[in-house]
């Protein structure tokens, strides 16, 4: 961790597991020996709180939400059926695969139009919605 301040947890498991296989049996002895001396500090340790306390609580997994209804979709704006209509084609005109360029461009576009130019949205949006 100290060398890799920036490396994920998820990395940092994978690099240990791939130096652990590539210990010999003699070079795990010493740690297999350890959590054998460690597993049965836990078994004494978990002996005795049944005696004081009774069984070790498992624990509680929570049950996932179960929705009776499904989700009702939010109705379009004038700005998303603008968006719908002019991404192909401003990406391709760009000549980008980003989308995060070409929704700048329809951005500034948008806020350009007249709002004659936007009615034809906002009525898209209204017809969409009653669907």
């Amino acid at each position: 961790m100290k060398a890799n301040p920036d490396t994920s947890v998820l990395e940092i498991g994978k690099l240990m597991g791939s130096e652990w296989k590539k210990i010999d049996a003699k070079g795990k002895k010493k740690f297999v020996q350890e959590a054998d001396k460690d597993k049965k500090r836990y078994e004494k340790e978990a002996a005795k709180y049944v005696k004081e306390h009774g069984e070790i609580p498992k624990r509680k997994v929570r049950a996932k939400k179960v929705d009776s209804k499904p989700k009702q979709k939010r109705k379009p704006s004038a700005y998303n059926m603008f968006i719908k209509d002019r991404m192909q084609a401003t990406m391709q005109k760009m000549g980008t695969t980003k989308v995060v360029e070409a929704m700048s461009a329809l951005a500034k576009e948008w806020k350009g139009l007249t709002t004659k130019q936007q009615a034809k949205y906002k009525k898209q949006a209204e017809e969409a919605a009653v669907c």
